[in-house]
C-alpha cells in the first residue's frame, strides 16, 4: 500500500543536526520577524522526530511540542543511531576501526564484552560506549568514536557503513523501537494523504 506514496510529492524527509533546529519556527503564528524559517510555510504537515538529548537544551522540546503536539516524536535515547540493530552497530564499529589513523598500541577487543542495553539509554550516546571499550595506547589522548557529547563521531561515516553492512545481508532485523518509529511515520505520511 505504501508504494503508492512518493517522496517528493507525498512527503519529504529533511534532516536537522544538533543546533541547526533553532533556525526553525514551527508555530503556527503568521507573524515572523524573519530570524527563523517559518516551517509550517514550506508545508503545514509536519512530524519531527528529535534525539533525546533535545531535552538537555534548554526549553526546547517543550516549546516543540507545543507547536507539534502530536506531531513532535521525541526519541527514547540520546540519538537515533542508538536504534540501529546491536550486531550492526559492533559490525559497523569494527569496520571504522580500520579508517581511523594513530591506532598503534590500541585496540577494540574489549567490543565482544558491550552488552546491548549499553547502547539503550536516554543519556548515554553509541560514541562514548564505543569509546569506553577503546584500549588506547598510553597517552593517548585522541577519540576515535565519540564527540564532546558522548554521541558518535562522523556521523554521516558511521551510518554509510552501517547501511553498506545491512546492504549485504539479510541477516539483520530493525529493532523493536526502530520498527514502531517507522510505523509511525508510514502512519503520519498515510493520514496526510487520504
Amino acid at each position: 500500500k505504501l508504494k503508492s506514496y512518493h517522496e517528493n510529492l507525498h512527503f519529504v524527509f529533511t534532516e536537522y543536526q544538533g543546533s541547526n533546529i533553532t533556525h526553525w519556527d514551527f508555530s503556527n503564528d503568521l507573524e515572523n520577524d524573519g530570524s527563523e524559517t517559518p516551517a509550517k510555510r514550506l508545508n503545514r504537515n509536519i512530524l519531527l522526530i528529535a534525539d533525546a538529548d533535545i531535552e538537555g537544551k534548554g526549553e526546547r522540546a517543550e516549546s516543540l511540542k507545543k507547536a507539534l503536539g502530536e506531531a513532535f516524536y521525541l526519541l527514547e535515547y540520546k540519538e537515533i543511531e542508538n536504534f540501529i540493530p546491536f550486531d550492526i552497530l559492533i559490525d559497523t564499529a569494527k569496520a571504522r576501526w580500520g579508517t581511523f589513523t594513530q591506532r598503534a598500541d590500541c585496540d577494540i577487543d574489549k567490543f565482544s564484552n558491550i552488552k546491548e542495553s549499553s547502547f539503550r539509554k536516554r543519556d548515554v550516546g553509541i560514541g562514548k560506549v564505543l569509546e569506553r571499550n577503546v584500549v588506547k595506547a598510553e597517552r593517548l589522548e585522541r577519540n576515535f568514536y565519540s564527540d564532546k557529547s558522548g554521541t558518535i563521531k562522523d556521523k554521516v561515516k558511521f551510518c554509510h557503513t552501517a547501511i553498506s553492512l545491512m546492504n549485504k545481508s539479510d541477516d539483520w532485523k530493525l529493532t523493536p523501537e526502530l520498527t514502531s518509529l517507522c510505523e509511525t511515520v508510514w502512519d503520519f505520511i498515510e493520514s496526510h494523504n487520504l
